[in-house]
């Protein structure tokens, strides 16, 4: 019919995104932020500290993609609906 309306995304499509730009913005922030600390090394510790559970997450995602791929099975994101979200706040 000519409709190009994009199909609604889930709800918790939106708290994944909402919690994403938290994240990265809070990161962007400790990042911009390092060197005017006092012990700028130790900043790094902890910023990285700060990414890395959310790096283990995209690794898992992108691990299970893979193998469900080569396994035969379709191209559609694997099921994350138990990941356990990591704590952003300050």
């Amino acid at each position: 019919d000519g409709n190009l309306e994009p199909n609604p995304a889930p709800p918790e499509a939106q708290d994944y995104s909402d919690y994403l730009y938290r994240f990265y913005n809070i990161a962007f922030i400790k990042l911009a932020e390092v060197l005017e600390k006092d012990d700028p090394a130790a900043e790094y510790d902890d910023l990285i500290n700060f990414v890395r559970p959310l790096y283990q997450q995209w690794q898992v995602f992108a691990t299970e993609s893979v193998n469900n791929k080569a396994l035969g099975g379709s191209e559609d994101q694997p099921d994350h609906s138990q990941i356990e979200p990591v704590d952003i706040t300050e």
